[in-house]
């Protein structure tokens, strides 16, 4: 095997590559400690309780009553909360530690008012725990529908893992995939940037991307999407519309991101992409219907509509939410101590969708005066792909790494970017992609809290770095106007 050429590139090519895989490994094992650790309570028998929290748990939930046979039972509360008892048998919930703690507190009342109190006064149990799951449904308890916001086709696509009889061991291999799949998602990196991005570079800033944190540490199903869509556009960079579109297609399991993005290849005129996609989707569907039925899909539609309304009010998913309907209700609605907004103003929806509509004219514009579908790679599918992120209806803070896979076909081409032109580099996208990491691997970890006093009057805007404020889908933003910027007055220049 040849380790070096005459001039030694092929050596430094080769050091710089087990670097780069060195670098990997160390955040892979951080990133994993962490997200093994979190949740952690010895003072339980089962050692940790992430596998009953809502992210998890409720996907669990999901495959397991369609193993079970109650595939038109998916939204039935009392269905639910049969199986959870069921599942967590031979487990007693301790009377002291960090989860009793924890929950006591949510029984009062202290972390998410009013969703429990038909709980207060159940012991630490088997019975305390599976309540206390299916309680998180957002759903009022009275309710007889209830269950995940996912809809039917997400339980086929949980069943795998649901098999496995104990949650705790299925939630720690579900970790373990969700690992698996960003690595998968970095190898489709480096197909469609033509391997400017090398496998291990690609993989470490798609792990490192604000979201990716959190989705390890909850057990949640982000890095999935991520992998669809960066294989799925791979496979469009090799001329494979069809297929690359079927791959997108099985975003149906988040319908939510599944029409964000049908809406980005609108923009982009991916028109071949875009049948298959559909198509995929719909057959999907139907192929859901003998086993769910119709009145299943029925309900999933009701538990949507409910958890809109609590999403509308309730100060801690907009507080943890990253869509732009969420900017101005964390800013313009007053909260009561019972962490529900005193009223819920009709201007404040209004500017979120005015937010919404200038993002999809501004986009809808420049994609038809400039032909975006002529370059798979740059700020032009950059716009509609950020465009589609931020047109997203309600999402959490975990999601932000669906958009890590737009920044990477932004900087497919990285040599545009990091040559010197003037300073400090040849692009300002750099600039926000670089704070968007500091933010997330630096800040955050911190949880650095600022103050900013103005005016005579001594007023003061309080922001922190931490989960609780959206500075990702700011940047977002930045990266997307920076884009159209480049797309209309530098065309030539950028795509000549």
């Amino acid at each position: 095997m040849q380790l070096h050429n005459d001039d030694g590139s092929l050596g430094w090519t080769r050091t710089r590559m087990i670097f780069a895989w060195l670098v990997l490994a160390t955040l892979v094992a951080q990133r994993g400690q962490q997200a093994w650790e979190n949740f952690e309570d010895p003072s339980r028998p089962d050692g940790n309780y992430g596998h009953m929290q809502i992210d998890f748990g409720g996907q669990y939930m999901f495959g397991r009553l369609l193993l079970e046979g109650h595939g038109r039972e998916l939204y039935v509360r009392d269905r639910h909360l049969e199986v959870a008892r069921e599942r967590l048998a031979g487990v007693v919930v301790p009377a002291a530690g960090r989860f009793a703690r924890e929950a006591e507190r949510e029984m009062a009342g202290e972390y998410f008012p009013g969703f429990f109190p038909e709980t207060r006064d159940v012991p630490y149990s088997i019975d305390r725990d599976a309540v206390r799951l299916v309680n998180w449904y957002p759903t009022s308890p009275d309710e007889t529908i209830a269950g995940p916001l996912y809809p039917p086709i997400h339980a086929f696509v949980m069943a795998p893992i649901a098999s496995v009889n104990n949650p705790q061991t299925a939630y720690r291999i579900w970790q373990g995939l969700m690992l698996a799949c960003l690595f998968a998602a970095g190898w489709g990196v480096r197909v469609m940037s033509e391997g400017r991005w090398w496998w291990p570079v690609a993989t470490t800033m798609l792990l490192a991307y604000p979201g990716a944190r959190a989705g390890l540490d909850l057990g949640q199903n982000s890095a999935m999407t991520v992998m669809l869509l960066s294989l799925g556009w791979a496979l469009r960079t090799r001329e494979r519309p069809v297929l690359a579109g079927i791959v997108w297609g099985l975003l149906a399991f988040k319908p939510v991101w599944a029409m964000s993005f049908f809406g980005a290849l609108v923009f982009l005129r991916q028109w071949r992409m875009l049948a298959a996609m559909g198509a995929t989707g719909v057959f999907l569907i139907v192929a859901t219907l003998p086993v769910v039925g119709v009145e299943c899909w029925k309900n999933w539609l009701a538990v949507g509509k409910l958890a809109a309304d609590i999403y509308n009010t309730d100060q801690n998913w907009i507080f943890l939410s990253r869509d732009v309907f969420g900017i101005p209700r964390r800013f313009l609605l007053v909260f009561g101590e019972d962490g529900h907004a005193i009223n819920d103003r009709p201007a404040v929806a209004w500017i979120g969708w005015g937010i919404w509509g200038f993002v999809v004219l501004v986009t809808s514009f420049v994609a038809w005066r400039r032909r975006l579908s002529d370059f798979l790679h740059g700020p032009g599918p950059a716009i509609a792909l950020f465009a589609g992120w931020l047109a997203t209806y309600r999402f959490m803070y975990y999601d932000t790494q669906v958009v890590g896979f737009a920044v990477m076909v932004l900087l497919a081409r990285p040599g545009r970017f990091l040559r010197y032109s003037s300073w400090p580099i040849a692009s300002w996208a750099v600039i926000f992609v670089g704070f968007t990491y500091l933010n997330e691997n630096m800040l955050v970890p911190q949880s650095i809290h600022f103050t900013v006093h103005f005016g005579r009057a001594g007023r003061m805007v309080a922001a922190s770095a931490d989960d609780h404020h959206p500075w990702d889908t700011l940047l977002v933003i930045l990266l997307w106007a920076w884009s159209v910027r480049t797309v209309w007055f530098h065309w030539e220049d950028e795509f000549a």
